[in-house]
């Protein structure tokens, strides 16, 4: 999964020199109408499937083919709704482009259910070499694309090539390795799964939206060169982001699970959890706040500069969200699930007025970062405090390690900083080797000697 993520993180960054803010921004907004229109067509039967303890055949069969309609419905909703959805934003362009990706949502809904079947019998090296393979074949598109000057149909088509390949890939291995859908469709039948999975697809579109809603607003009042710098510097921040935070919820979420009466040993796995995080993200966040300029212009061109001020924000949003994931996973482990889904909703109105009143007042895309930063800090302030009240876990220990975490940051990245300016150094690829091998020798002697690396590991313990 690394590769994948790699090989999409390096796609970004090629296509970035050869494409424009704009074109980026046209693409960010056709991801946004992907993402929403995929959780109608799974009507969350994923997680029902997997909730479920045995499912029949022909159970299997009718959601299979209630999910094939789905997706056959979505392509024909989404098709048609291509020019009011370009009319919102004011970009006739969005309309072939999202109504050529909507074409892609019934190819999709043949291969969604065999990789939810592959994932419930743990069979992740299958999912890993399908989700490598669409990946790289994606990668080839978009960059053989762009280099042939194809524009935002670079981005369009790679994406399209990738959620077809993944789903007739795990459609053939899932019909040779797992069962054949029969000609079956049993109305009763679904309406057993559609129950639970009508919350759950509530709950992503929920989440989605939340995650979505501040692209959504700098497209309608900005336009697509805004979002395409705020879109490309979230990527760059959540590169990291999105191979850790899964890795420790799915390590995390069984230890709870077991030891939820043991309050003693909840604060040791939580306190845990907090340290992998904090020592591993703040400084990443804290670098960014000293060489976002450089690292920008290295990664993705000089064209791109502008969005080195929206980098150094985003980094500390990145590390307050990060730093709220393992209460989530707490929470949900000890049967709170509500209150995530609730909290979310919160969090969803509460970003889609802020950033709704402070456009109208700066309408610029700074404004939105500044916005997002400073609902981050007074969200992230209160969702530890309800972490706090429901699980009654000791924040103390955690408090003092997370500022001594951050303190280390800052000092190395200073001594750095001072470096660079003593030789003169200025050019953005030695600027970016040289502070990241100070800042890593620095900040890892400094934690190693202190003490704050963890001095045993989740499997030795006993649980």
């Amino acid at each position: 999964m690394f590769v994948s993520t790699l090989l999409q993180f390096s796609q970004i960054a090629i296509l970035a020199r050869f494409l424009t803010p704009e074109q980026f921004g046209l693409m960010a907004l056709i991801t946004i109408v992907i993402g929403f229109s995929q959780a109608f067509v799974d009507m969350g039967m994923s997680n029902a499937i997997i909730h479920k303890q045995t499912t029949s055949t022909l159970h299997l069969s009718s959601l299979f083919w209630a999910t094939v309609g789905m997706g056959i419905l979505t392509t024909a909703i989404v098709y048609n709704l291509a020019p009011k959805i370009a009319n919102f934003y004011s970009e006739p362009e969005l309309v072939p482009l999202i109504q050529l990706v909507s074409m892609a949502f019934v190819v999709s809904s043949l291969g969604s259910q065999h990789k939810v079947l592959f994932q419930k019998d743990l069979q992740f090296k299958c999912i890993a070499f399908v989700e490598l393979t669409s990946v790289l074949c994606s990668f080839s598109v978009a960059i053989l694309l762009a280099w042939y000057g194809a524009g935002v149909y670079s981005l369009v088509l790679a994406n399209i090539a990738m959620t077809t390949i993944s789903s007739l890939l795990f459609f053939t291995v899932g019909v040779r390795n797992i069962y054949l859908p029969k000609l079956h469709l049993k109305w009763s039948e679904v309406a057993e799964y559609f129950e639970f999975g009508l919350y759950q697809m509530g709950e992503r579109i929920v989440n989605y939206f939340s995650a979505n809603i501040d692209k959504i607003l700098i497209g309608k009042f900005l336009g697509t060169n805004p979002v395409g710098l705020y879109n490309v510097s979230w990527q760059l921040i959540i590169f990291p982001l999105s191979k850790l935070n899964p890795v420790v919820n799915k390590v995390a979420l069984p230890i709870y699970g077991k030891v939820q009466k043991d309050i003693e040993v909840i604060d040791e796995y939580y306190s845990l959890a907090m340290n992998v995080i904090g020592i591993i993200v703040i400084p990443f966040s804290v670098y960014f706040l000293f060489f976002a300029n450089s690292v920008v212009e290295v990664v993705f061109g000089k064209s791109w500069v502008h969005a080195a001020p929206l980098v150094s924000i985003l980094g500390v949003v990145g590390l307050l969200k990060a730093l709220g994931n393992p209460g989530g996973a707490l929470l949900l482990a000890n049967g709170h699930a509500k209150i995530g889904f609730w909290w979310n909703v919160v969090w969803a109105a509460s970003l889609l007025v802020s950033i709704f009143l402070s456009l109208s007042i700066r309408p610029e895309v700074s404004t939105v970062a500044y916005t997002l930063l400073i609902l981050s800090i007074l969200f992230c302030a209160a969702w530890h405090f309800l972490v706090y009240r429901t699980i009654a876990v000791n924040y103390g220990p955690i408090v003092k390690t997370i500022s001594v975490l951050f303190a280390l940051s800052m000092s190395a990245c200073l001594f750095s900083k001072l470096v660079l300016c003593i030789f003169d150094v200025n050019e953005p690829l030695f600027t970016v080797l040289l502070s990241t091998l100070l800042c890593a020798l620095v900040y890892c002697t400094s934690v190693y000697f202190l003490g704050f690396l963890p001095k045993y590991s989740i499997k030795s313990k006993e649980v």
